[in-house]
Formats: C-alpha cells, structure tokens, sequence
C-alpha cells in the first residue's frame, strides 16, 4: 500500500523517471517472490483412523510409522472397545508437500497390510494453516 502511494505520488508530482523506475521495480519484486512462493513447501493436513485387532497394533508403533515417514502427528487418540477386543487410532498429521498434493501417500496402503488392521480410513484435509 505504502508503496504504490510513493508511486502515486512522483508520478503526481512530475518525477516521471522515478516513478516509472519505482513500479518497474516493484512489478519486478513482485513477479520474483511469485515465482519464489510456487517453490516453498506447504503443509497438507489430513485425519487418519485405524482399527485394529486386540493389542496387534500398539500406539507407539503407529507413532514411530507415522514419524518414519516424515509425517508430524497434530494429535493422536485411542479408543479400546474391550468387548470387542479393538483399538480405533484416530490421528490429524501434517506432512509437507511442494504442490499441494492430496493424494493418499503410500504409508496407507502399508498400514493397511499390518497384521491386525481391520480399517482404514484416511481424509484430507488440504494445506494447513500457515
């Protein structure tokens, strides 16, 4: 804002070549940090939930996968239904991303092979919050 008021302000009062050199300048800036933004990793944000089996998948376990694969865990919950011998992980994990990709990364699929995995469920959220 302050800067298109200078420009404003010497095209105004007759500094043509100032003025003229100032927006240039500025176009020129701003096309840069354009290019520059397009390169700057972003966060994705998704929600992934797991059933298991009984005590086959343990909390720690799910924690140093997720880890492993570059992924940070926002918040990670267990609900053990002791009836019916299952454990529900439900987990908000970031991980960074160049294009904003929301496809389901390959950890999902080898969640899903785990000895005891019943469910899988994975939701994205798109980018994170800045």
């Amino acid at each position: 804002m302050w800067f298109v008021t200078v420009v404003g302000l010497s095209l105004g009062g007759g500094q043509l070549v100032l003025g003229s050199v100032s927006a240039v300048m500025g176009f020129l800036v701003l096309w840069g940090f354009r290019y520059l933004e397009r390169h700057v990793e972003r966060d994705q944000l998704a929600q992934l939930k797991i059933s298991a089996q009984g005590s086959q998948l343990l909390a720690d376990e799910l924690h140093n996968r997720l880890i492993g694969a570059y992924f940070r865990i926002k918040s990670l919950s267990v609900t053990t239904c002791i009836r019916e011998h299952q454990r529900t992980f439900a987990c908000e994990v970031r991980w960074p991303s160049l294009q904003g990709n929301v496809a389901v990364p390959p950890l999902v699929a080898e969640l899903e092979q785990l000895r005891g995995v019943i469910e899988v469920e994975w939701s994205s959220l798109g980018p994170g919050p800045e």
